[in-house]
């Protein structure tokens, strides 16, 4: 598969698009995907607390590489197509917590699509997904 739109439509697997599709296909695995990271203040000092308290959980402090990362992980994937429930993660159970940062911190796309492609196929879904609790609560 290319990375081309032009031809992304004929060979997406995802819509089973046949070559004589036409048009591009504006589906997210076609790549270059410009990546979302204007979050609001509440939510920017939510995802600061997180990644603080997950440092401090497995026992690295103070500003480094990964701190940054991290809040970069989590940032693309709440903002771009994956929302999180940031309160419940903030206040989640040690477990959890780190079920959710490492798991997203091992799962995001860094090759410049989509960063939440493991959670569209289903290959990671964060405790505190907010779509799930969205349907629990439907």
């Amino acid at each position: 598969m290319t990375d081309t739109p032009a031809t992304h439509a004929s060979d997406c697997a995802t819509h089973n698009m046949p070559a004589e599709a036409a048009g591009p296909c504006d589906c997210k695995f076609a790549g270059p995907f410009v990546v979302d990271f204007e979050t609001t203040s509440t939510d920017a000092t939510l995802i600061d607390s997180i990644v603080d308290r997950y440092l401090a959980l497995i026992g690295k402090m103070g500003p480094s590489e990964l701190r940054l990362e991290l809040r970069m992980d989590l940032t693309a994937w709440h903002l771009n197509g994956a929302p999180l429930d940031l309160e419940k993660l903030e206040a989640a159970t040690d477990f959890t917590l780190a079920h959710d940062v490492q798991g997203i911190n091992h799962h995001i796309e860094r090759d410049g699509r989509d960063p939440t492609l493991a959670y569209q196929a289903g290959i990671f879904v964060p405790k505190c997904d907010l779509r799930q609790a969205e349907e629990t609560e439907a």
